[in-house]
């Protein structure tokens, strides 16, 4: 299954430079905002997660560092113009007044509520029968920034004491695509990858 992953990230590149080798190598889009770059990519794979894993070596050979996956968050009127209804349309289905149970809110900014785009997808396809590419959900999407922030602790040295008693080097510690759920186990609330 092929699927649509979203990331932040960062390059010491050029942006001509850097498009170039995104565009040579990648099926996906490529915007900047706000000095970082906002990165797509259609990656085939059995699961998100494995998706997402090889999205980031791909990334990381074509000179990205990768820091996070895009939430990608939604309010009502973006929601409607992704979806192609009326603003009044969608605000009935938040409400309850039209059919169908919506997504609860992701957060709220002030008064403002806002939603994960994964979970208005998987509402609209049992709703509304839209479709599109399938991405990271957001226990995935959790994951892949667990995976992210320990690969940052490792490289800059704030490993907890067990890893480093374990003799690794930063030479040892596995690639992307050789870290597996099944390679991980929980240690204050944050998931370790474990060399076998």
């Amino acid at each position: 299954m092929e699927y649509a992953i979203k990331f932040v990230a960062t390059s010491w590149l050029e942006a001509d430079e850097l498009g170039a080798r995104f565009f040579d190598h990648v099926d996906g889009s490529l915007a900047q905002r706000d000095g970082e770059w906002l990165v797509t990519v259609y990656q085939a794979a059995p699961s998100a997660r494995e998706a997402a894993l090889a999205a980031i070596e791909h990334l990381e050979r074509i000179d990205f560092s990768v820091r996070r996956v895009d939430r990608d968050l939604v309010d009502i009127p973006e929601i409607a113009a992704r979806l192609g209804r009326k603003r009044q349309n969608i605000h009935q289905f938040v409400t309850g007044v039209r059919r169908g149970t919506f997504p609860v809110p992701y957060a709220y900014l002030g008064d403002k509520r806002v939603w994960l785009w994964t979970d208005v997808v998987q509402w609209s396809a049992r709703e509304l029968d839209y479709e599109e590419e399938p991405s990271l959900n957001h226990d995935d999407a959790c994951w892949i920034d667990a995976y992210l922030a320990q690969r940052r602790d490792f490289v800059s040295g704030n490993w907890s004491n067990a890893v480093h008693r374990a003799g690794r080097t930063s030479s040892a510690w596995p690639l992307a695509r050789d870290v597996i759920a099944a390679d991980s186990y929980r240690r204050s609330g944050l998931a370790v990858a474990i060399q076998g």
